[in-house]
């Protein structure tokens, strides 16, 4: 569980992937239209990104051509995404301005230059492909796997608001619950929201179970320090140590969330979740310790 954009969906495929042998491909050819959709709604969010980033002058973005319109996948409209995610203006908003990492243009540096195989009639979705298309769930999923002896069954409750009146209805078989949270939390409702959700419901005295805190999308959290100002978000001010610590402003982070449930104890992992080997590892470590139904 966790807020939209959280990526709790995308572990839940993680664990689809790891430990339920999910991704024949007939299963991934199911995927294309998804695959195909994530690719139009980046664009949208990139040209969004263009019109309103004030990182982005008036001459630049009159340099940059309008975006093309959602249809069939031309090479025209890869052309497009591609020549304007490598512009100097777009690096240069990407790496400065919280709307830089909002939406889908987390997952840019992945999807643009991949996009060209979608003109392949022939193509069929990668699992990497799969992890990184965004996915807006409604209704609950749920996935049983047998590992190293041990029956599981993991539940996506979804991130939406209008989908949290049910997610307590799972607490009471729960034995383990993952709630998901972005490491990077650009924007102070966002943080806000998360820390909402968090309080509301691992404190929760329906919740018997563990609690394993996934502070995720690291590898965004890495570009973001290396690449501007940490403070420069202002909600975000108040960090006392070093520009480049990032394994300090992890902790900072992560501790915003412990310090709203000192009673509880809360297991944290820092995660990028469509990195599967990183993903396979911590997973296997978590259920190591844990035999029953999971709470994703």
């Amino acid at each position: 569980m966790g807020a939209p954009g959280s990526g709790c969906t995308t572990l839940f495929k993680a664990f689809q992937i790891i430990y339920s042998g999910w991704g024949e491909d007939a299963q991934r050819q199911e995927y294309r239209p998804l695959v195909e959709q994530h690719f139009w709604r980046c664009v949208e969010d990139l040209a969004r990104l263009v019109e309103t980033s004030p990182e982005i002058g008036a001459s630049e973005r009159e340099a940059i051509s309008p975006p093309p319109s959602p249809g069939p996948i031309t090479k025209e409209a890869v052309d497009w995404a591609e020549q304007t995610w490598h512009s100097d203006a777009v690096c240069r908003a990407v790496s400065w301005t919280p709307d830089g990492h909002s939406g889908t243009i987390s997952s840019y540096p992945y999807t643009f230059p991949c996009a060209e195989r979608l003109l392949n009639q022939s193509y069929t979705p990668t699992l990497q492909d799969i992890l990184f298309t965004s996915t807006r769930l409604t209704g609950i999923l749920t996935e049983d796997f047998t590992w190293d002896g041990y029956k599981y069954t993991v539940i996506d409750v979804g991130g939406q608001k209008s989908e949290r009146r049910k997610w307590i209805d799972h607490f009471d078989d729960a034995s383990l619950l993952y709630v998901v949270n972005m490491l990077c939390v650009f924007d102070p409702d966002e943080l806000e929201e998360s820390l909402k959700v968090f309080e509301s419901f691992v404190g929760n005295e329906r919740l018997f179970g563990g609690v394993v805190l996934m502070m995720n999308k690291v590898d965004l959290f890495e570009r973001v320090c290396v690449g501007g100002s940490f403070r420069s978000y202002g909600h975000l001010g108040d960090y006392g140590g070093e520009e480049k610590d990032l394994e300090g402003i992890k902790r900072y982070v992560a501790e915003k969330f412990l310090k709203v449930l000192k009673e509880r104890n809360v297991v944290i992992h820092y995660t990028t979740a469509t990195d599967l080997d990183m993903m396979s590892h911590i997973l296997k470590h978590i259920l190591q310790y844990h035999s029953a139904p999971v709470l994703v």
